[in-house]
């Protein structure tokens, strides 16, 4: 993972990732990662 989009696997980049957390968040049975930013915000 990088800090730029166009090279980052998939286009995603996070910033200050500070926890995550797994859940099924789309209810097909595989956990999927969410991850948390500073204040408890979901990272976008």
């Amino acid at each position: 993972m990088t800090d730029k989009p166009e090279t980052s696997a998939g286009g995603v980049v996070f910033g200050e990732v500070h926890a995550v957390g797994i859940a099924d968040t789309n209810n097909d049975g595989l956990p999927d990662i969410v991850p948390r930013s500073a204040g408890g915000r979901t990272a976008r």
